[in-house]
């Protein structure tokens, strides 16, 4: 739904050179990885960002930089102390 409004919002973002940062957990975006529609969506908005609360919590198996086909990954609010730092590498 996010993302859907910011798509409507292309022109604005792309014509001030703004980004645009939509809040996301870790399951969540891993579960995005399993839409193609959504994945297709994020693709035509690089001026997107994903920013992830430092504190969740990934699947043994997931790192943040496994998921690089997001475009960059910022980490929300960090440096609060509660860093998984596991998950970035």
């Amino acid at each position: 739904e996010q993302i859907d409004l910011l798509a409507k919002k292309a022109d604005f973002f792309i014509e001030h050179g703004l980004l645009a940062s939509v809040n996301i957990d870790g399951p969540t975006l891993i579960a995005l990885r399993q839409q193609p529609k959504i994945l297709r969506q994020i693709e035509r908005l690089p001026w997107l960002r994903f920013e992830l609360v430092e504190h969740i919590r990934l699947p043994k198996d997931s790192t943040f930089a496994s998921m690089c086909e997001f475009g960059p990954l910022w980490l929300d609010d960090f440096g609060t102390g509660m860093a998984n730092f596991s998950a970035l590498s």
